[in-house]
């Protein structure tokens, strides 16, 4: 069976072999915030705008129904929408072979903060890489690489929006 995934698959762990590298990386949950935000017409699409229009309480249902939860926060209404797990731990490959250290943590979400029925704000938890390190021998020289990935992320958004 050869899928676009197996080809992918297939193609890095070659290119790992062939390169001579061993990459990690370590994953955590994050929380990005936006004042402003479109909401596409698929439950959990939704991207931040800081200039979008707000959006009614209402126009949000329409689109993708009752929320998971609803919830009062300080001076809003909050309307939460659960997708996927989020996951934490350690994911290396070396040489070929993939090492996943990782557990899940919870579920992505996103939350919809209203005042009065109007969006004031929208906070999105979802996971991703934290840091990256490793090592490789491409042709001609070895090296060693180890930086920080999404430090604009906060681990809990802060926020003043309903106060």
């Amino acid at each position: 069976m050869s899928t676009p995934l197996f080809k992918l698959a297939l193609v890095t762990t070659w290119l790992t072999v062939i390169s001579g590298c061993a990459v990690s990386t370590t994953l955590r949950t994050f929380e990005t915030k936006s004042q402003g935000f479109v909401v596409e017409n698929k439950k959990n699409d939704v991207h931040g705008w800081e200039s979008a229009k707000p959006v009614t309480k209402d126009s949000l249902i329409a689109k993708w129904g009752n929320p998971d939860k609803t919830s009062t926060f300080k001076q809003c209404d909050v309307l939460t929408y659960k997708g996927g797990l989020t996951w934490s731990g350690f994911a290396a490959i070396f040489v070929v072979v993939p090492i996943p250290l990782v557990y899940p943590t919870g579920r992505q979400e996103n939350r919809f903060y209203f005042r009065n029925d109007i969006s004031v704000g929208w906070v999105s938890r979802k996971w991703d890489s934290s840091r990256m390190f490793g090592a490789g021998c491409p042709p001609f020289e070895c090296m060693a690489f180890n930086f920080k990935l999404n430090e604009e992320h906060e681990r809990r958004a802060n926020f003043d929006w309903c106060n």
